[in-house]
């Protein structure tokens, strides 16, 4: 331990305690009253949204629910539940109610500041018992064994670590900035290749491919299997997450499953119709689909592979998508719908000049999102190095 500081409960430094359970229903909220913050709150709250963004609750009914308030300056943290291995902290900037789901330490004999340091230093998750039932005790947080300088030497090292943060979130800030404005003009692009001009042809999605719906055997529990023949079952997990490929599956299916789903080929198209609604994804495989997919195929004769994957991730296209699904159920972007999205067509050769141009920028866009994913992991490492240099 460091010169002159002392190791004391937390409960010898603040008050320790959990929320009260949240007003059930849309009408218990209003837009004028004391913020009540909930356990999903806290990401976007330690992101730097203000707390007057959440849910907010009127004295009438903070009083008919029995709900304490809680003084600015308290340190939030998720004590039950997946939030409560997620590590977020944070300190309220004005009085507020607070759900049971999280733990309120109040200090009285620290800094507020210092202690929030101190528990994104130790992570809180650390505190979990058993990962597959995530919960903190109050009794374990109220026995935590903090280590505690002076009140001034708290203030000190607060004014240090606050500034020395503060550089580092501006570099953070910095890369996410560039990367979206590189995304930004990779779109304003895309819209210019994807703008109609001469020789080009106006058809209808159906008329320059096939479009036919997946479907899901029932219960699909009983054709999952795990025999050296079953077939690939694809799903939206599968995908290459901020790419465009589906490369292979986590599950198989029995052959018997086939007759109530759909075979697919590689190089086809499935285009999501469920969780990432209308985004294409080349497939890198072959398998059977659930009906939360829609497969293009039969493409070739009009259009590139790429040429076309760009021509669907285009905002015009999208467009039609989110217009034509307006109204409805995601599901009931069916066939139809999707068959009567227009799309422009230029020759093959020009298609092919224009994925060159594209390619080119999303391969920079690709090189750029490595770095700023390095940046912001150093970035990252370098606050966890300077709060184990405080606390350890």
């Amino acid at each position: 331990m460091k010169a002159g500081w002392k190791y004391k409960k937390l409960r010898e430094v603040a008050n320790v305690t959990a929320g009260q359970g949240a007003p059930q229903g849309d009408d218990k909220y209003c837009d004028n009253g004391t913020p009540f913050i909930k356990a999903g709150n806290l990401e976007d709250l330690v992101n730097g949204l203000s707390e007057e963004s959440v849910l907010k609750v009127s004295e009438e009914v903070a009083k008919s629910h029995k709900l304490k308030l809680y003084p600015i300056g308290s340190v939030l943290f998720a004590k039950s539940g997946m939030s409560c291995m997620k590590g977020w902290v944070h300190t309220i900037k004005r009085d507020c109610y607070v759900v049971s789901h999280i733990a309120i330490i109040t200090p009285f004999n620290i800094d507020s500041t210092f202690l929030n340091y101190y528990f994104r230093h130790i992570k809180t998750y650390s505190l979990v018992k058993d990962a597959a039932y995530p919960t903190i005790s109050l009794k374990d947080i109220e026995n935590l064994l903090i280590p505690v300088p002076s009140l001034t030497e708290q203030r000190s090292i607060v004014s240090r670590l606050d500034a020395a943060f503060a550089k580092i979130d501006a570099l953070k800030a910095n890369a996410e900035k560039q990367l979206c404005e590189a995304r930004q003009l990779f779109q304003s692009e895309l819209a210019e290749c994807m703008r109609p001009k001469e020789g080009w042809e106006e058809k209808r999605l159906g008329e320059v491919c096939t479009i036919a719906r997946g479907g899901s055997p029932r219960p699909i529990k009983n054709y999952i299997t795990n025999e050296p023949n079953g077939l690939n079952w694809i799903k939206i997990g599968d995908t290459d997450m901020g790419g465009k490929y589906i490369y292979s599956t986590k599950e198989k299916i029995k052959p018997e499953g086939l007759k109530k789903s759909r075979w697919v080929e590689e190089d086809e198209f499935l285009l999501s119709n469920s969780m990432s609604f209308g985004r294409p994804y080349i497939l890198k495989t072959s398998g059977c689909i659930h009906d939360g997919w829609l497969v293009l195929r039969d493409y070739q004769y009009y259009l590139n592979i790429d040429f076309f994957y760009y021509v669907l991730s285009s905002e015009y296209i999208q467009k039609q998508f989110r217009t034509k699904a307006q109204g409805s159920t995601v599901s009931n972007l069916n066939t139809d719908r999707v068959a009567s999205v227009s799309i422009s067509v230029p020759p093959l050769s020009e298609q092919q000049s224009i994925v060159s141009r594209l390619d080119a920028l999303s391969a920079n866009i690709k090189k750029l999102g490595e770095v700023q994913r390095k940046t912001l992991a150093e970035c990252d490492a370098l606050k966890q190095a300077m709060l184990r240099e405080v606390f350890e």
